[in-house]
């Protein structure tokens, strides 16, 4: 990987993380001020609109991620371009499906959300291009966006949010708030846009042969996505016509990701994607399983650490930041955090990469054929532990089959596919920094100074020995380099 890709990935990885511990403001204070029925019904308004914005957008945003590595600049401006009203076309066929009542009553159920189908709407065309800028600044290689608007985004949430709650404490407040902030990011997108086509060379925007080419990349892929979406969200989706929103409420904060987990993981698969293409178009295919293997190594890095630790102390966490109303969501969250370590497989990644999405249409169709039926009996005979048990099948039948479709496209075997190695050790290092915890905790009471304590203690283990084995998600090299600036010397025998 070079040098300015893991930089670029490192900065992602901070801009995410940052932005994700400022977004955990919102809920904290939500829980306090919101009912828990409102509380259930604002993140089934949540839910909602980034499950159709992700649906209807098909993936066409990721063309980018491809054809900016393999267009010359003058082709580059017009598929931005053509991606740009791809997303307003689309946008719009989102709209009239989502405010027909014959497709809706599937969507938002026949409950109270249903009030809210408009505002839906409008979010969900405002998301749709709002999420242009993340692929935008990262195709750009654009360092300082990448680092700093992920969290100014979330602040500008946080603070539209917490200041229309403050000022009016109800739900509408909040959903209003949402509208506004998604209004202005989408604002942002557009100026950025503008300012990149201006950028870029040549005069032409429209390209059919392109177009076309574009389709054929994205379309396979987007469908797939929105089955992903489907299969992943369908827990949620059911949930809504079958749990009461205070019991959903608790399942939205058992879905809780673990801060930095899925937005380092995020930002390293899209650089590596990037850095996988030209290689496969090359039929380099031990390239880009060393490739694929790096990826796996530094996503379970710090996957498998942060799940432990949260495992652990998950009845001890979940009470502190969401009070005691919502203990019942600590066994849920345990099981849910299963779903994480198949997530960080990367399964998808090669076939991106490829250009075989078609491939990931098939195994996500085939993962939701199967976790259908097995969601709706979950949910319906075990409620909310059955929403979580969906939820957790859903993302392993999909990583299986798509995992079985990689190793068949590069013609190799299971075993020379995966980094086993690296993760065995990973997981002797987490296990080994565990003890300490598990010693502590038995002879003290877990208090917020233990547990950050502890906290701090696993980390340094966790940091020092995967250093030491060169298994960190940022680069040995670059971390060496900059404690080279700074006259520091590490040294392992």
């Amino acid at each position: 990987m070079s040098s300015d890709s893991n930089l670029q990935a490192l900065l992602l990885s901070l801009g995410k993380i940052l932005s994700l511990l400022i977004s955990f403001i919102v809920p904290i204070f939500l829980v306090r001020v919101l009912t828990k029925s409102d509380y259930g019904l604002y993140n089934q308004f949540n839910m909602i609109f980034l499950f159709l914005s992700m649906v209807f957008s098909f993936g066409i945003r990721s063309n980018l991620l491809y054809f900016y590595k393999v267009l010359p600049k003058e082709k580059v401006r017009i598929a931005l371009f053509q991606t740009v009203i791809a997303l307003l076309c689309f946008s719009i066929i989102a709209a009239l499906i989502s405010i027909n009542d014959v497709v809706n009553v599937y969507i938002v159920g026949q409950n109270e959300l249903r009030g809210y189908i408009n505002l839906i709407v409008l979010a969900v065309i405002l998301q749709m291009f709002s999420n242009l800028a993340e692929t935008l600044y990262i195709v750009r290689k654009d360092m300082l966006v990448s680092m700093f608007y992920p969290a100014l985004s979330v602040i500008l949430k946080a603070v539209i949010v917490l200041s229309m709650v403050i000022a009016f404490q109800t739900l509408e407040a909040a959903i209003i708030a949402i509208l506004i902030t998604l209004l202005i990011l989408f604002l942002i997108t557009l100026l950025y846009v503008l300012f990149e086509l201006k950028a870029l060379p040549g005069k032409m925007l429209v390209d059919f042969k392109l177009f076309q080419d574009q389709l054929y990349y994205c379309l396979p892929f987007g469908i797939s996505t929105a089955i992903r979406e489907v299969s992943n969200k369908f827990d949620k989706l059911i949930s809504i016509s079958f749990l009461s929103t205070a019991n959903y409420a608790s399942l939205a904060v058992a879905s809780t990701p673990i801060p930095g987990v899925m937005a380092i993981y995020d930002s390293l698969v899209q650089v590596y994607l990037m850095e996988m293409v030209e290689p496969y178009k090359k039929k380099e295919f031990s390239k880009v399983i060393s490739i694929y293997q790096n990826l796996v190594s530094k996503s379970t890095s710090f996957t498998i650490p942060l799940c432990v630790l949260f495992v652990f102390f998950a009845d001890f966490l979940i009470p502190l930041l969401f009070t005691e109303a919502y203990k019942d969501a600590v066994d849920l969250f345990r099981v849910y955090i299963v779903s994480f370590l198949f997530t960080v497989l990367a399964s998808d990644v090669v076939l991106r990469s490829s250009g075989e999405t078609k491939l990931i249409l098939r195994g996500n169709s085939y993962a939701l054929i199967l976790s259908i039926p097995f969601t709706y009996y979950s949910i319906v005979h075990f409620g909310a532990l059955g929403a979580v048990l969906g939820a957790v099948f859903s993302v392993i039948s999909s990583t299986i089959f798509l995992l079985y479709y990689n190793i068949k496209l590069l013609d190799t075997r299971i075993s020379d596919f995966f980094p086993w190695k690296n993760i065995a050790t990973i997981t002797g290092i987490t296990c080994l920094a565990f003890i300490p915890l598990y010693i502590h905790s038995h002879y003290f009471d877990v208090t917020l100074f233990s547990f950050l304590y502890c906290s701090c203690v696993f980390g340094a283990i966790i940091v020092v020995l995967e250093y030491r084995f060169d298994l960190l998600f940022i680069e040995r090299e670059l971390i060496d380099k900059y404690l080279k600036k700074l006259n520091i010397s590490v040294r392992f025998q």
